[in-house]
């Protein structure tokens, strides 16, 4: 399966980062617009994540909560479930106020000719921009030094 990886240092204290990230009934206050039709629970996430000419659903639920430094979100593997099989963060403590954060996207491509052509020039660089985003949007919450908006 092809995935997407990225990752940023954050400086504060990783069970404060931890507790925003599982926090998922208020993820959508820091991902990037790209990512619409929020949905969240405590125990699920689902959204579309819109590329051009492509538009990605994505409905996911807790696989593994492991405080503070593992929480995947997986698919239920059912056909048409969405493009994205799971988000996986890892954090990496680098002290008391520090923490490194990698997250890791694992998805289907869009199929058919349109979807092969479009998949390597446009939809994965997308995709890890969206990451990017999102991580730096945390970062900034995280941080204090932005707003959740």
């Amino acid at each position: 399966m092809p995935f997407v990886r990225e990752d940023i240092h954050i400086r504060a204290a990783p069970a404060d980062v931890y507790r925003r990230i599982v926090a998922l009934d208020t993820i959508a206050e820091w991902l990037p617009p790209v990512f619409r039709d929020v949905e969240a629970s405590a125990r699920a996430l689902a959204f579309r994540l819109e590329l051009p000419l492509y538009s990605e659903r994505a409905e996911l639920a807790v696989e593994t909560d492991d405080a503070p430094a593992l929480f995947v979100l997986a698919g239920n593997g059912e056909d048409g479930a969405g493009a994205l099989d799971s988000l996986t963060w890892a954090l990496h403590a680098e002290g008391e106020r520090n923490v490194h954060l990698t997250l890791e996207a694992v998805y289907t491509p869009a199929t058919g000719l349109l979807g092969w052509l479009l998949e390597p020039a446009l939809h994965r660089p997308l995709r890890r921009q969206a990451l990017r985003d999102a991580l730096w949007r945390l970062k900034q919450v995280a941080e204090g030094r932005g707003s959740q908006q």
